[in-house]
């Protein structure tokens, strides 16, 4: 059952290694391997709730797998559940506090949850803690712009621009962030 669900799920048949990865096999292996897998068929199958409720499987059963954890916030997140979304997320951080993509992850739900303030500190926080990772000035500089702080926008971006100097479209971005401070 694993070895077919796995190819199913490297052939994009999601829904058809759901079938294979039922609740019950899934449940009974041992390794928790067929469970992941059903999980992640679920959610790439775009049924947020019942990957939720796999990845809570997992969790439950391997509370140390941050993998998992984080998979379940960008379930639930994917869902709607966004303060659900960030408590599981906040648990895979803990658990893989130098893995970058969580941070962002957390940042995003937060976002998505109605906390900008939360969503700026989490970003502040994994921008100090990455400082060489693009990605946490990029989505400082889009809160900043939705919440209308330019001024704090264009700083975000500056530091991008400088992590990638070389990225043509970032610094045609720059560029365009300037224009106003220029008039």
């Amino acid at each position: 059952a694993c070895n077919l669900a796995t190819a199913l799920v490297e052939l994009h048949r999601f829904d058809e290694a759901v079938d294979v990865a039922t609740a019950d096999r899934a449940e009974a292996d041992p390794s928790l391997r067929l469970a992941r897998l059903r999980a992640y068929a679920l959610q790439q199958a775009e049924r947020f709730a019942e990957a939720a409720d796999a990845y809570r499987v997992v969790v439950t059963r391997e509370p140390h797998d941050w993998e998992s954890w984080n998979n379940l916030g960008n379930a639930l997140a994917a869902g709607g559940l966004s303060g659900d979304a960030a408590t599981a997320l906040r648990r895979a951080i803990e658990l893989a506090p130098d893995v970058p993509p969580v941070h962002l992850n957390l940042a995003r739900a937060l976002v998505d949850a109605g906390a900008p303030e939360q969503a700026e500190a989490a970003l502040a926080a994994a921008a100090a803690r990455f400082p060489d990772d693009e990605h946490f000035p990029l989505e400082l500089f889009a809160l900043h712009k939705r919440q209308g702080r330019d001024e704090a926008a264009l700083a975000a971006l500056e530091r991008a621009a400088t992590l990638r100097p070389h990225d043509a479209s970032l610094q045609v971005d720059l560029g365009r962030e300037y224009l106003p401070h220029l008039r």
